[in-house]
């Protein structure tokens, strides 16, 4: 990734990032440079799978700082690796944020050794809704 599509990274799709909520690993520097160094609060998810994932969720959610109400403007999800938190998480944002949240897709950049920012850039997962609803048949 050259630097020019890393100071781009972060507002394509329209997203201008302000607050990130990181519900996975601590982000490289690499990535905060390309989200325009915003404000990060780092959520540990620690999943007990003898038990059940959505209520753990609801607790994991509630331990957190920032405002999940849908008034935080600029806000963006670093979502978990693993698949059924995120589908619990998502539901549970979704539910108090009146609709789907901004995320931050990562990947590895082999050359550097470290997850940045995909390519797409920050996505909002409401608009990829409204397009899939003019696919209703």
């Amino acid at each position: 990734m050259t630097k020019k599509e890393s100071n781009q990274t972060a507002t394509q799709g329209g997203v201008k990032v302000l607050r990130v909520v990181n519900f996975s690993h601590p982000l490289s520097e690499v990535a905060v440079e390309q989200l325009g160094h915003p404000e990060i609060e780092n959520v540990q998810v620690q999943i007990d799978l003898d038990a059940p994932v959505a209520p753990q969720i609801v607790d994991i959610v509630d331990g957190v700082e920032t405002r999940l109400d849908g008034t935080v403007a600029g806000l963006a999800i670093v979502l978990p690796g693993m698949s059924e938190a995120t589908a619990y998480l998502i539901a549970e944002l979704h539910g108090r944020m009146g609709g789907f949240p901004n995320i931050v897709p990562l990947r590895r950049d082999d050359e550097l050794g470290v997850f940045g920012v995909a390519t797409e850039g920050v996505q909002s997962l409401d608009r990829v809704r409204r397009a899939a609803r003019g696919r209703r048949r």
